[in-house]
């Protein structure tokens, strides 16, 4: 390991593996402290072939599993804490319950919990009997009483984390994602084309935009969607683009590298995002980032990222109609299209932006300080 430093605190950050806009917001936020002169080291999910990178400061340091959940890893970050004695764990997604538990047996001051989805969400997503999710739910609400902090992403995460976990609202800090610029011209010619970008899964709503998708092609045959991203439903919503009628002018293209991504993104006429139910929907922001409108569901977490009539047009959820309608209007419509992506580009500069990750590092830094 690189000598520790000998001035500041030391933070543990617990993330997902990979160059996506997570990885890179919770880079950024270590880097940030770094720079303070903090100690900071990044604890990510994959397999030890990854590149760890351990001279630096943010360092990274891989997890012994590919999730985050198995002894091993519990042993893992227990050696850690030894050796390095942080004063801030901030964990999220499948490091959340090994980093809360871990942490607050070997007495780390601030253990700071991310919950970035919400609980219809899982129950969406992943089957399973009600017996099963009442244990999940008791577990969930056991880490988070472990937590020191609990932070949202957005307003309707709070919110959920009182109404599914019994959270007091006191308790929970919102802080939302904040994007370095991906240094890409916002003002690129335009594909007739929609986009989506994410997972496939039920809360999503893929589905929906299949069955607005028939009505857009009637009206505008000559515009193509494009579906980005895998997941458990992706060959389903191969099926249903067949019965709708629609497979010809629908390309699902999988995942696709990020330079990739960031290439359709900033070149579609927009980007839809029909979903269920949506803590923050990340997605949009990145969108916005390039100066590519929106459309979506006004649901959940989405409004405090998309506004309506200013950056994009917001729907009701499991409405193909209205989706359809506010895909068409925008199609429609070039001198609209472009005043909302214009406007999208402000907003992501001005309230998404990476500057602000100096205010999250000054409330850890806070903690650490308040706390130790």
């Amino acid at each position: 390991m690189a000598d520790k430093l000998q001035t500041g605190h030391c933070y543990f950050i617990a993330t997902i593996n990979g160059q996506g806009s997570v990885f890179r917001y919770y880079h950024a936020l270590g880097s940030e402290l770094a720079s303070r002169g903090h100690r900071v080291i990044l604890l990510v999910e994959g397999h030890k072939y990854e590149a760890e990178y351990r001279e630096g400061n943010p360092s990274v340091l891989v997890w012994p599993s590919r999730r985050p959940i198995h002894w091993r890893d519990a042993f893992f970050l227990r050696n850690l804490i030894r050796e390095y004695r942080p004063a801030c764990i901030i964990s999220s997604f499948s490091a959340v319950n090994i980093c809360t538990l871990v942490g607050w047996l070997h007495r780390v001051p601030v253990r700071a919990t991310w919950a970035h989805t919400l609980d219809e969400q899982i129950r969406l997503d992943v089957a399973m009997n009600r017996l099963k999710r009442f244990l999940l739910n008791r577990r969930k609400r056991m880490v988070y009483r472990f937590a020191s902090h609990i932070i949202a992403n957005s307003e309707a995460n709070k919110r959920d984390l009182n109404e599914s976990y019994g959270v007091p609202p006191r308790r929970v800090e919102v802080l939302p994602f904040r994007l370095p610029d991906r240094g890409i011209d916002p003002n690129r010619s335009r594909r007739r084309s929609i986009l989506y970008a994410g997972r496939f899964s039920h809360s999503k709503g893929i589905d929906i935009l299949l069955r607005a998708f028939v009505r857009v092609h009637a009206t505008h045959p000559d515009v193509r969607a494009d579906l980005i991203g895998g997941g458990p439903l992706l060959s389903e919503y191969e099926t249903l683009a067949e019965k709708l009628g629609v497979a010809e002018f629908c390309t699902f293209h999988g995942a696709l590298p990020l330079p990739v991504l960031n290439e359709s993104m900033a070149t579609t006429a927009m980007l839809v995002a029909p979903s269920r139910r949506e803590a923050f929907g990340l997605v949009n922001l990145e969108a916005q980032s390039v100066g590519t409108p929106v459309v979506a569901t006004g649901i959940d977490g989405i409004p405090e990222v998309v506004a309506d009539g200013e950056t994009g047009l917001l729907v009701p959820p499991e409405d193909p109609e209205a989706l359809a309608d506010a895909i068409i209007r925008l199609l429609g419509n070039e001198e609209l299209r472009s005043r909302l992506g214009r406007a999208a580009r402000v907003r992501f500069e001005t309230v998404f932006g990476i500057a602000g990750i100096a205010e999250q590092a000054d409330y850890f830094e806070e903690l650490a300080a308040n706390l130790t």
